[in-house]
Parts: C-alpha cells; sequence; structure tokens
C-alpha cells in the first residue's frame, strides 16, 4: 500500500509524543515543571524526535483535561 510506511512512522512519533507527555504532565503536577521540560528537551535530542514542541504541549495539556475528566465523575459530591 503506497504511503504505509509513513502512516506507521507518523503513528509511532503519535505513540512516542503520547508517552512522554503522561510523564511531563505528572512532573508538572507534582511542582517540577523544570524537570518536565528538562525531560522533554532530553527525550526528543535522544530519540531524535522531530515533533515540535508545540505538539509537546499540546500532548501534556491533552492529557491534563482527560485526567480531569476521568476525576470528575469520581469526586465526593458529583452527580453521578
Amino acid at each position: 500500500m503506497p504511503g504505509g510506511g509513513l502512516a506507521t512512522g507518523r503513528e509511532a512519533l503519535l505513540a512516542s509524543v503520547r508517552l512522554e507527555a503522561f510523564l511531563a504532565m505528572d512532573l508538572e503536577r507534582l511542582g517540577a515543571a523544570a524537570l518536565a521540560e528538562q525531560f522533554l528537551a532530553a527525550y526528543a535530542d535522544y530519540s531524535g524526535d522531530p515533533a515540535p514542541a508545540s505538539l509537546r504541549h499540546h500532548y501534556v495539556a491533552y492529557r491534563a483535561f482527560v485526567r480531569v475528566k476521568i476525576a470528575c465523575p469520581r469526586a465526593p459530591g458529583s452527580a453521578q
């Protein structure tokens, strides 16, 4: 199939960015925002990941949103 390798490469890139976003989000949540930035930069250098920083920040924010969306119904006093 034409372009199959490109789609696979794109999917691998997005999976990689999602995984690093989870760790960066947790570091930020724990008050280590500078460490999260260092991790994202070091991972990008190590992996040769060409994703722009704006994409990484998007996924960090998206993962935080998902975490809140999951936590809200479980909060005491929330309507279920």
